[in-house]
């Protein structure tokens, strides 16, 4: 590791020094991934094993649906979570579900991490409602114009997003800003690491620079009042491809919300244009991006360092894996169902486990706990 990549420490003398929201975030985090679902390699529409309005079902720490949304599977969780290891146990425990449902017509079926999918065959021959894009066009930072929902019935293909949410009880100021700062740290950073997942067909048409949704979402009970949220659009659902690579992204993500307005703690930022942040991410410019990073890798190892507790070594795992690819450290990406440990009937949570967590993963790669190891068991 050359010099100029040694951890910088910050400037502050003490506690007392800290922003107020330095490691404990004040805003819920949520998110509605998609995935799709093969069967010997062969994409299975998510309408032909899944409901388009199920019941809510009760998952580790909150409620949750498994719904199709046109090709692709959904999970929507109802309430936003302080923990983000909850929000790991229960995106493993609806990927458990959608597996379950999926091989109850397909004994061999899998989920796949791969978000970019050919629909060809199937134009002009089911019904136009599984055509339709589910979902209202979203707002873009920039004022580019969204894709029309309408015109889904003549696009031959088919994207899974994985969008992070954020919710308040306070109004959210500037959420065109907060998009632009999302992109400008977290979007040109996952282009490196998703290199060999993202395809750059994804952006011509969903998940482009900018793009972000803000709304109230009213209470669910009475002892639940409304929810300011944020929601950043951009990102696709690469980071399923690990529960560890996961929680990296969530915590990413809450960082840069808890310290939007600290420009103390933002360190010399990275500066770069609106062209330049939109033309890395619109056409996943690994290089680019890759050249981006770099040129501000002092400025990613503070940040992701400070976000692990003081643990440079942690923060140089988290940089190396834009500038390597997600393989730089989990060993196959693509064996979601793997990765996720969907039949290991030991598994007690995020925080039990140092593999679902990504300091310990990138301290001791793939391991489970010794204790749970002695019962591990096929589901």
């Amino acid at each position: 590791m050359d010099e100029e990549f040694d951890y910088v420490e910050d400037e502050f003398e003490d506690e007392e020094d800290e922003p107020e929201n330095d490691k404990y975030g004040t805003y819920t985090f949520g998110t509605d991934p998609e995935i799709f679902m093969v069967n010997e390699g062969k994409l299975i529409p998510a309408f032909e094993v899944l409901e388009k309005h199920p019941e809510w079902r009760q998952g580790n720490h909150q409620t949750y649906k498994a719904f199709w949304d046109g090709f692709q599977a959904e999970l929507n969780f109802r309430h936003g979570v302080n923990c983000l290891a909850y929000a790991g146990d229960d995106i493993r425990d609806g990927l458990i579900y959608l597996r379950k449902k999926l091989r109850e017509k397909y004994p061999n079926g899998k989920l796949t991490i791969q978000n970019t999918f050919s629909i060809k065959e199937y134009l002009g021959k089911v019904e136009p409602g599984y055509l339709e894009l589910g979902c209202a066009p979203s707002k873009n930072a920039y004022g580019d114009k969204p894709i029309n929902p309408y015109m889904a019935k003549k696009i031959d293909q088919r994207w899974a997003g994985g969008h992070l949410i954020f919710g308040s009880d306070d109004k959210i100021l500037k959420p065109h800003e907060i998009a632009k700062k999302f992109d400008l740290l977290l979007g040109i950073w996952a282009v490196g690491v998703a290199a060999s997942i993202d395809n750059p067909n994804r952006r011509m048409f969903y998940g482009r620079a900018g793009e972000f949704r803000d709304k109230v979402l009213p209470a669910v009970t009475e002892y639940h009042q409304s929810v300011y949220t944020f929601e950043y659009r951009t990102l696709s659902n690469f980071w399923m491809c690990h529960p560890a690579i996961s929680q990296l992204v969530f915590e990413f993500g809450r960082y840069i919300m808890n310290h939007l307005n600290d420009k103390k703690m933002l360190w010399v930022e990275p500066v770069a244009t609106d062209d330049m942040v939109k033309e890395i991410i619109n056409k996943c410019d690994v290089i680019e991006a890759r050249k981006f990073v770099e040129k501000h890798k002092i400025f990613y190892l503070n940040m992701f360092t400070r976000m692990f507790y003081d643990k440079p070594w942690i923060g140089r795992k988290a940089v190396e894996l834009s500038l390597n690819g997600v393989e730089f450290l989990v060993k196959n990406p693509l064996d979601v169902e793997g990765n996720w440990e969907l039949d290991w009937a030991g598994y007690q949570g995020h925080s039990d486990h140092d593999y679902a967590r990504f300091s310990g993963f990138a301290t001791n790669g793939h391991l489970k706990s010794f204790d749970c190891q002695l019962n591990k068991e096929k589901v």
